[in-house]
């Protein structure tokens, strides 16, 4: 199957590590990494200055798309890398690192999916993210449903805008 891409928006992140202490990864992350990246700016804050982040969300199926159809499309940067894909309700609440689960719901999550994960706490792997997100759904379901975001990495600073500035609903 030939799931679309669409470019949501263009953000400002803080570049440092912020809040992620041990008990807080220990209870969010699948993963121990000192900084994860994530769609969600409660795990990683928008700020002033720092990295420009290009968001979209993948749509698997023609429901993805209903959530995301008032956003404006942005046009993705030639310059960008991958950081990965995050996984996060409509509301942009990772369920990948900001959603707790049951301590042994948790130790079931790290052995099935902590290998799949990148340096930032991502999936690097499409079909990785798009498993998480049915498992997500299931395991954490005042979240349901969730949906299959990229992240990139861009220098395009100057159309980077605050996450308050998307239209209201979003």
């Amino acid at each position: 199957m030939i799931h679309r891409e669409f470019y949501l928006s263009i953000e400002l992140r803080a570049d440092t590590a912020v809040d992620w202490l041990a008990e807080r990864r220990r209870r969010y992350l699948l993963v121990d990494v000192a900084f994860p990246r994530s769609v969600d700016t409660r795990a990683w804050p928008n700020a002033a200055a720092g990295l420009a982040l290009l968001v979209s969300v993948v749509e698997a199926s023609e429901e993805d798309h209903q959530p995301f159809g008032s956003w404006d499309r942005v046009e993705p940067p030639s310059g960008r890398t991958f950081l990965g894909h995050d996984v996060a309700d409509a509301n942009m609440l990772s369920a990948l690192s900001n959603c707790g689960l049951a301590p042994r719901e948790q130790a079931e999550a790290r052995c099935r999916w902590a290998l799949r994960l990148n340096q930032h706490h991502l999936f690097e792997c499409l079909d990785d993210a798009l498993a998480f997100r049915h498992y997500a759904n299931v395991h954490v379901p005042e979240h349901a449903p969730v949906f299959v975001f990229g992240l990139y990495a861009t220098d395009a600073t100057d159309t980077a805008r605050p996450v308050s500035a998307l239209p209201a609903g979003c």
